[in-house]
């Protein structure tokens, strides 16, 4: 039988990423298509381990790049992180360093670790980065091989830049707009522990984020709920019998993962 070691507050990778067989499906479609999507759902639904996964499981030839925006201050920031993600894809490095040669003249792209490279990037990118965005962004679109982009945490960096100032927010938000417009070999995935839409709808710009399909994260069915559950007690040496998992289930009405986990770890 699986067991499965409780993590409190990480996402979920590797053998403990459980379930989610049907929404990794229709997410594998709709990135096959070239949709790009906003991944909703409330918090700790596991909405960061089911975007890391669909990154996994990308076809063969696809590159699959994430970037966490939960700390990163504006734009100039945000792009040098993808910049710096995506330097760890030979196809990708060489392209970067074609397109953005001047930029990166002093920088040792096939050396450098990306965190380092990221904070050189920022440093480059620093004042108007649009122009410098364009031009990465164009690297990675002709690189001969689709790439997903996934920014989790986007509304957390948005929200910081409605409260400092609106028109960075816009700027940025018109940029990934129109990358996911112009570009058909880049789809893109945001996600956040708190909906876009909420932190775009009081400043009226839910507009510009009409071009991402909204992707809703459920909680746990039961048969889910019950089958993670077991894993769980068996993980911490407990015998659980399919009645009391099921009587977790009972219990939390709505089947978070977190919650679930929570629940057995008490």
């Amino acid at each position: 039988m699986r067991t499965l070691k409780p993590a409190l507050g990480n996402w979920a990778g590797g053998d403990r990423f459980w379930g989610r067989d049907w929404e990794l499906a229709e997410i594998a479609n709709y990135l096959a298509d070239g949709t790009s999507l906003s991944i909703t759902g409330p918090r700790r639904m596991g909405k960061t381990s089911l975007v890391r996964r669909a990154l996994e499981q990308l076809p063969a030839g696809t590159i699959g790049l994430f970037v966490d925006a939960a700390s990163h201050e504006d734009g100039a920031e945000l792009f040098a992180a993808i910049a710096a993600q995506a330097h760890g894809h030979q196809p990708l490095r060489a392209r970067l360093k074609d397109r953005m040669g001047q930029l990166l003249s002093d920088v040792d792209l096939e050396a450098i670790e990306a965190g380092p490279l990221k904070i050189q990037l920022r440093a480059a990118l620093a004042g108007p980065w649009r122009d410098e965005a364009n031009r990465m962004i164009a690297s990675l679109a002709d690189a001969g091989h689709p790439v997903v982009i996934a920014i989790d945490e986007l509304p957390l960096l948005l929200g910081r830049l409605l409260r400092e100032d609106k028109s960075q927010a816009e700027l940025l938000l018109g940029v990934l707009r129109t990358y996911a417009q112009q570009y058909s070999t880049i789809t893109w995935v945001v996600s956040g522990s708190i909906g876009l839409e909420a932190v775009l709808a009081r400043e009226g710009l839910t507009g510009l984020i009409t071009h991402l399909r909204t992707f809703p994260v459920p909680a746990w069915d039961a048969d889910t709920t019950v089958s993670a559950a077991t894993a769980l007690f068996a993980g911490a040496d407990l015998h659980c019998p399919v009645e009391a998992a099921s009587t977790v289930f009972a219990c939390l009405g709505l089947a978070v993962p977190f919650h679930v986990q929570i629940l057995v770890d008490e």
